[in-house]
């Protein structure tokens, strides 16, 4: 479904723009991956509101999605999986936010600054189905560090100045979650090496 609904947009753009004729392929690709994308932010956004934590919810796709499009890490075989990976990482993210909240701001915080190194030296995981130019690749590895340092003082920032520990465990789940999948991404690597 995902697949068809790219190519009827892929065919409305070329109607409605003018687009190179050799480049359809490519159009249907960042659809999939745009549709794909967007419906697991609503999905996480609703989950969100059901559980009545709309922060958590915005500050898992803040935190998780922008980092994982440079420092990379597992990632599922098909859309379909993606958006059940996404939505359980959400859900298994929300639930150790609120046990970081018991552990109080230091757990929270030395925990956070772990991820971040994790994070850190790990970044960009390599993909080899989706392999990158070594341009690329140190563009990526630079955005990552700059991502992952700044939005891990901003944690820390938001919560020294509004003493919220719900805000800087759910920034300290989201930051763990990459890092899981980035160990995750190489563990499977060695695996693939050693078959």
């Amino acid at each position: 479904m995902l697949h068809a609904c790219a190519v009827n947009f892929t065919e409305f753009l070329y109607r409605r723009c003018s687009l190179p004729a050799g480049r359809r392929d490519v159009y249907i690709y960042g659809s999939e991956v745009f549709f794909s994308t967007s419906l697991s932010v609503i999905s996480v956004l609703f989950l969100s509101l059901l559980m009545g934590r709309p922060l958590s919810g915005i500050l898992f796709i803040l935190i998780f999605v922008s980092l994982r499009m440079f420092v990379g890490g597992f990632h599922a075989a098909t859309y379909r999986r993606c958006f059940l990976t996404t939505n359980s990482v959400f859900l298994l993210t929300l639930g150790g936010s609120v046990l970081l909240e018991h552990g109080g701001p230091s757990a929270a915080a030395l925990i956070l600054l772990s991820s971040a190194c994790v994070i850190w030296a790990l970044s960009p995981v390599r993909n080899r189905r989706h392999p990158l130019s070594e341009k690329a690749y140190r563009k990526n590895k630079k955005i990552g560090r700059v991502l992952t340092a700044a939005e891990g003082m901003a944690s820390i920032f938001v919560f020294l100045i509004g003493k919220n520990l719900a805000a800087l465990s759910i920034s300290t789940a989201s930051f763990t979650a990459v890092a899981v999948m980035m160990i995750a991404a190489k563990l499977a690597e060695g695996r693939e090496y050693c078959d």
